[in-house]
């Protein structure tokens, strides 16, 4: 079982991203959270996020566009 933790500074981003994980079909739990020193990213995360940074990552014209190849992926 793989696990994410995700940092939300406000509520708006938590129900965007309670709205993701329902939209994809992934179950969840929200539990209290951790010192930040334990939310260190692994290593394939780390270079997600680096490809990021640099402009590698993926690129939709809409949200609608992004939610289409998601469906597609996740259906």
């Amino acid at each position: 079982m793989s696990q994410v933790t995700l940092e939300l500074k406000n509520n708006e981003d938590e129900q965007l991203v309670l709205a993701l994980l329902k939209r994809l079909g992934i179950n969840y739990s929200m539990k209290n959270a951790k010192p930040s020193s334990m939310n260190v990213p692994n290593k394939e995360t780390l270079v997600a996020i680096e490809d990021a940074r640099n402009g590698n990552g993926e690129r939709y014209a809409s949200l609608g566009v992004m939610w289409a190849d998601l469906d597609s992926h996740y259906a």
